[in-house]
Parts: structure tokens; sequence; C-alpha cells
């Protein structure tokens, strides 16, 4: 399952990034993603869909995905001393 932050799926967020379809910036003292957004019809690019967000909550989502990280890998460990 992937996980969404701010409206993009993080586990592609750098290929996008790279490939020019996602964009990251600062606007006076807020962030925002702009994704770029194509018609399944006709290809064409329609206007960008723009997501804002916060640094703190960033932070926060990575600690809460180290802590379920953190508890797979107990639940892994149980499971491998069955073995």
């Amino acid at each position: 399952m992937d996980k969404q932050i701010a409206g993009i799926n993080i586990s592609d967020y750098a290929a996008k990034k790279s490939s020019g379809a996602l964009t990251i910036a600062k606007v006076g003292n807020a962030y925002a993603i702009a994704m770029k957004v194509f018609s399944p019809e006709t290809g064409k690019e329609l206007q960008p869909q723009v997501y804002g967000l916060s640094l703190d909550d960033l932070k926060a989502q990575k600690t809460t995905l180290e802590k379920s990280a953190k508890d797979l890998q107990s639940l892994i460990t149980d499971f491998e001393k069955l073995l």
C-alpha cells in the first residue's frame, strides 16, 4: 500500500520530481506541491493540482511511519523466532 502525503504518493515522489511532473515551492510563509495533471482522453495538460503542506506536518508523518516500521520489525522478529 502506497502512502499519500499532501495528495502525493511518497513512493514515487523522487521520480515525479525528476521528471518535472511535481514541483515544490515556498509561497510566503507556506509550502505547496504542484502536480501536473493530464486529460485521460486527450493527453492534454490540464491545470495542476496544488496541495498545501507544512514542514511540521511532514516531520510528524515521518515520526509516525518510523514508529510503524519499528512495530512491524518487532512483529517480524517474533515470527522469525518461531522458525
